[in-house]
């Protein structure tokens, strides 16, 4: 696959812009676009990216940084690959950790030290 260029873009602009649907949309255009570049800085963005299987040609640019979402998602752990969208929502998006005073990187590492103590 292709990386993104700028000079081949199309933009398409959502009609809502929730997160689910900017990533629904950039699947769609998946189907008959390589690559497609989705441009967002919000991390559940990045989530809901990596939630899904076949993402190969999908590109998403965060905070100014291109990711291959495909690629992203093959070098996670198979856990967090299968949990990373349940393991976010509980953790906190966006703002506040479900476990308030507590960083969100110290809980997922005692989440994932639970899960693979050889970490």
């Amino acid at each position: 696959t292709s990386s993104p260029s700028s000079s081949r873009m199309e933009p398409v602009q959502c009609e809502a812009d929730t997160d689910r649907e900017m990533v629904s949309k950039a699947l769609e255009c998946l189907q008959s676009l390589k690559p497609v570049l989705l441009k967002a800085d919000d991390s559940d963005i990045l989530v809901l990216c990596l939630d899904q299987e076949n993402t190969d040609g999908l590109y998403l640019e965060r905070c100014g940084v291109v990711y291959d979402v495909s690629k992203f998602r093959n070098n996670l752990p198979p856990f967090l690959q299968k949990h990373l969208i349940v393991i976010h929502g509980f953790l906190g998006n966006n703002t506040v950790s479900a476990f308030y005073g507590r960083p969100s990187l110290q809980t997922l590492k005692k989440i994932l030290l639970t899960v693979w103590p050889e970490l």
